[in-house]
């Protein structure tokens, strides 16, 4: 039995690379393009992550007849999916302190109002933030702060960040009657401030710029699993266990396909009972319980196909739970009891074959008692704004 687990995990393992060379099926989402001339064309358009995006969006017309393109930023000055993603172009020359080397890409638009946020998203966690005042047409690009070093009185190197992002998040908002204060204290470079500060900024303004927030999507499902121990035949002893999990996945497809939060829980059990060896007569028998609340983790898979390979790692706290008891012949001789909680750590590898509106898992899982090979279900996949 132990056997054939085994050859179906590994079968389903080594199916995972040579699948991965083929693309997943192209998502088509409905939607529209802008061309310069404020000329708009509904169709169909790859839903894919932003910094794809950024750089080209495939584009099918709703007329069979005209054959699919390809759009850059040099074709068009916007498009946007039906669901409210919308991305626009940009030039590097249009900005405040332009870059001296003209590039065009795509950036999305995060917020709408007296000034409008929009995220290019690049390599790596990478971002840049674009902010444009709808009432001066002033833009500005802040990027990531960049390190420098330099030698202070003592003689000594000292490492500092460029505020240059505080300064152009200034200018920016300097048509606006309210005084700007702000200290490298009060806002770090982030996504998340700098919106929570723009988003503040325009409530000032909703009158005459009514304010929107475009809330990024995200692909939620649940997974359950249960599995046996590989090593559950011991010699001497009558050994047998069993582990059960559930989780909840949260991946921002927009941001990164490829990286999944998890929260769960897991409960592992095993049995153990053999004879002591200079009395016979005389019996034990060890029960132990763990039971493990992962709140968080984060889990790195394939490209999502399919069939889509994953690794995953959770941290959180577990609680064990120990039942000696001895015996002779049939007569119960003493119970002992333990209750020790432990920190934790969990981690797993596996594959998930697309069946359907349900995926099946199948994975295998290190745990403090032994090696699991682990069956189960992904479901209930589905999008959440």
């Amino acid at each position: 039995m132990y056997k054939y687990l085994i050859i179906v995990t590994l079968c389903c393992f080594s199916t995972v690379l040579p699948h991965q060379s083929f693309s997943q099926k192209d998502q088509w989402i409905k939607g529209y393009v802008i061309i310069r001339e404020n000329d708009t064309i509904n169709g169909f358009l790859v839903d894919k992550q932003d910094r794809k995006l950024a750089a080209e969006v495939s584009f099918s017309a709703e007329n069979d007849l005209v054959p699919d393109v390809l759009y850059t930023p040099a074709d068009i000055g916007k498009f946007g999916f039906s669901y409210g993603r919308t991305f626009e172009r940009f030039s590097t020359s249009s900005f405040v302190k332009a870059d001296s080397v003209e590039s065009a890409f795509f950036a999305k638009k995060i917020l709408t109002g007296k000034i409008d946020l929009f995220v290019l998203r690049m390599k790596g966690n990478m971002n840049d933030i674009i902010l444009r005042n709808n009432s001066s047409g002033k833009m500005v690009r802040l990027t990531q702060p960049q390190k420098r070093t330099f030698t202070n009185e003592k003689g000594e190197q000292v490492i500092i960040r460029d505020k240059n992002y505080l300064g152009l998040l200034t200018i920016v908002k300097t048509d606006s009657a309210q005084p700007v204060i702000l200290s490298p204290e009060d806002l770090r470079f982030s996504v998340k401030e700098i919106k929570k500060n723009i988003i503040k900024y325009n409530q000032g303004f909703e009158k005459k710029y009514p304010a929107r927030e475009y809330t990024e999507r995200k692909l939620v499902s649940y997974e359950v699993s249960g599995g046996i121990n590989l090593l559950d035949n011991r010699i001497g002893y009558d050994y047998n266990s069993f582990r059960v999990s559930g989780y909840r996945n949260m991946t921002n497809t927009e941001k990164n396909p490829n990286l999944t939060f998890i929260q769960g829980v897991t409960f592992n059990y095993s049995i153990d009972n053999g004879t002591w060896g200079r009395y016979p007569d005389q019996s034990w028998e060890e029960t132990m319980f763990f039971i493990n609340i992962i709140p968080i983790g984060v889990k790195m898979q394939t490209k999502p196909n399919w069939i889509t390979g994953y690794a995953y790692i959770g941290i959180g706290a577990g609680m064990m739970v120990e039942i000696d008891k001895t015996y002779k012949e049939d007569d119960l001789l003493g119970t002992t009891k333990y209750l020790i909680p432990l920190p934790l750590a969990v981690i797993g590898l596996g594959t998930k074959i697309k069946a359907g509106p349900v995926g099946i898992l199948a994975e295998v899982v290190p745990a403090y008692n032994g090696i699991f090979v682990n069956l189960g279900l992904n479901f209930l996949e589905h999008i959440k704004k």
